[in-house]
């Protein structure tokens, strides 16, 4: 009650502005009180829309002249996508030569900085004033090992799906040794569990592996492969008492996108004999070593 009385009959501060024009956003108690005015009655600001006051003339003058000074030797930035543009102080513009582009990356706008083979686009957001800053540079080994991980695990997620390019491969590879359980091993020292259902599905371990036998295939590249194909005979039983099964094992040569099949002489030979010294290697026990079959991708 005590406030309400202490103003009463006084004009309010959205009254004051609508009186002296409504876009004068700026007047408020701080100014008021600063300029030693008192909040003036209502009947008294009747007239100002037509007379403003002698404090406001000056400070709206005041203002004005800031401004203008403020706009003085702007550069103005302009958007190559959408023509919006801006205008930043010199210091602030001088920050152009950071970068080979800016562009203003609203929303409304759909530009994309262009692309450089081999190299990475750096993109700066806020680079000068508003505007969104690129520049293109030679990529460095972390990034490049980034980017990899990123494309491997992007793949590894569509290796899951069923029906995958990854997954074709893998079938391809592996189903013709019948359903089941295969570990499939590269040269590289790649390792994925495989597992062949009955309906035909294609279950895989270790999706990154799977997909990085897809990428060498699509890049063409040199690679060995074996499959070990678990079966329900058993072979021996370890000293722990554990039945270890009989595996069926099958090589391929990867090159240039080709599965090229050994036989079962040419298998034998890659794994028990030592190509340094022509000694024999005793054969993986509880293997069986079979003739590849062909494999299409």
């Amino acid at each position: 009650m005590k406030e309400a009385s202490l103003h009463q009959g006084h004009a309010t501060i959205e009254e004051i502005r609508k009186a002296l024009g409504g876009d004068c956003e700026w007047v408020t108690r701080r100014l008021l009180k600063r300029k030693g005015k008192q909040f003036p009655a209502r009947e008294d600001i009747a007239r100002w829309h037509e007379e403003p006051p002698d404090w406001f003339l000056l400070e709206k003058q005041k203002r004005s002249s800031a401004k203008a000074k403020n706009q003085a030797g702007k550069v103005a930035i302009v958007c190559p996508g959408c023509g919006f543009s801006i205008e930043v102080k010199p210091t602030t513009a001088r920050h152009q030569k950071d970068w080979e582009g800016l562009y203003c990356g609203r929303g409304a706008c759909d530009y994309e900085p262009p692309r450089s083979a081999g190299m990475v686009t750096v993109i700066g957001h806020n680079a000068v004033g508003s505007f969104t800053g690129w520049r293109h540079e030679f990529p460095s080994d972390e990034q490049i090992a980034s980017f990899t991980k990123a494309r491997d695990l992007a793949a590894a997620a569509l290796a899951i799906q069923p029906g995958s390019p990854v997954q074709l491969t893998l079938n391809n590879l592996v189903a013709p040794a019948g359903t089941g359980h295969h570990l499939v091993t590269f040269s590289n020292g790649w390792s994925t569990g495989v597992t062949i259902g009955k309906d035909g599905s294609v279950e895989i371990e270790n999706p990154l592996v799977a997909a990085g036998l897809h990428r060498t295939v699509h890049d063409r590249n040199e690679l060995g492969i074996t499959v070990r194909t678990f079966t329900h005979a058993i072979s021996h039983t370890a000293a722990n008492g554990t039945q270890i099964p009989v595996k069926e094992l099958r090589c391929w040569y990867l090159v240039d996108g080709t599965f090229h099949p050994l036989t079962e002489e040419q298998t034998f030979e890659a794994h028990c004999i030592d190509h340094e010294s022509g000694e024999p290697i005793p054969p993986e026990p509880g293997v069986r070593y079979r003739d590849a079959y062909p494999v299409d991708n």
